[in-house]
């Protein structure tokens, strides 16, 4: 009978002790995850602070551009650091851990080495300021050996996401851009405008002059074009006399330049066509001598 009291008591005592465990882990569980979560908030609170503060200073500054990767870079060491103290607080070896890190790392770097090649090429992009969101920019040979052009609509660690004027979007790796040209005409203070009117061999000099002073007139209606223009003979083809229209105009994109073009085109082209001004084409004149 007192055997039978005594292992009824262990057996107590043993339940007694593995529900208390069971709790003691689970609440140390929970009050672990309370933790990890209060800190990576108080990094979003660093990072938001940091970020607001320097663009009171100055909203185009670099270090604006970095904060997204410091978030992210921030918070992985974080949660490695905090991962490993929580484990040696369990009695694991660190030095075990931090080795089978180590050689993980090897693994996983030449697994992901694509993917640092697009980190590292976002840093170049940025410390570069070579583009930013909005912006027009044209990527030298990118996809299939052709450029890729449109307006910048995000960023990320990995690639940027371009929307071409048809609406397609271009998600490009940023190795890829930072290995290649970008041109950008959203950082442009002015776009050179050349074009040239091609007029016929039987135009008196003074229509040439006429015609001149048209093309003038017609950079002067636009508002786009900013000045320092210039109509000039530029040379005598086979069968054309040429004008050459150079002006300074504002740094639009691409479907903006068509606009301007459009209209300066159409309004030499009626003016031309009221003065009997005509323009040429290619021609050839054959003679037969008898």
């Amino acid at each position: 009978m007192i055997d039978l009291i005594e292992e009824h008591q262990k057996h107590f005592l043993f339940n007694n002790e593995t529900f208390h465990h069971i709790v003691f882990t689970g609440l140390n569980i929970l009050m672990f995850v309370v933790l990890a979560y209060a800190g990576l908030k108080l990094i979003d609170k660093f990072i938001d602070k940091l970020t607001e503060t320097i663009k009171k200073r100055n909203d185009n500054n670099l270090l604006v551009r970095f904060m997204p990767l410091l978030r992210k870079v921030t918070k992985i060491c974080f949660v490695l650091v905090f991962g490993v103290f929580v484990l040696q607080i369990y009695g694991f070896s660190v030095s075990t851990l931090v080795t089978g890190i180590g050689v993980g790392g090897v693994v996983f770097g030449l697994a992901a080495q694509k993917t640092i090649t697009n980190i590292f090429g976002s840093v170049s992009l940025i410390v570069d300021n070579a583009y930013k969101v909005g912006d027009y920019i044209v990527i030298s040979s990118s996809i299939a050996g052709k450029d890729a052009e449109g307006y910048v609509e995000d960023i990320s660690l990995r690639s940027t996401k371009i929307r071409n004027l048809d609406g397609t979007i271009l998600n490009i790796p940023n190795g890829n851009i930072s290995e290649g040209i970008v041109k950008n005409y959203s950082q442009m203070k002015k776009r050179l405008f050349r074009e040239t009117v091609n007029l016929t061999y039987s135009t008196p000099v003074d229509k040439i002059e006429q015609a001149k002073l048209i093309c003038i007139e017609a950079l002067k209606s636009n508002d786009a074009i900013l000045g320092n223009y210039s109509v000039e003979v530029s040379g005598l083809n086979a069968y054309s006399v040429d004008l050459q229209i150079i002006a300074d105009m504002k740094p639009v994109g691409l479907a903006q330049l068509y606009k301007i073009r459009n209209d300066l085109f159409l309004y030499i082209f009626n003016k031309f066509n009221e003065n009997g001004i005509e323009f040429a084409f290619p021609t050839q004149t054959v003679e037969i001598k008898q």
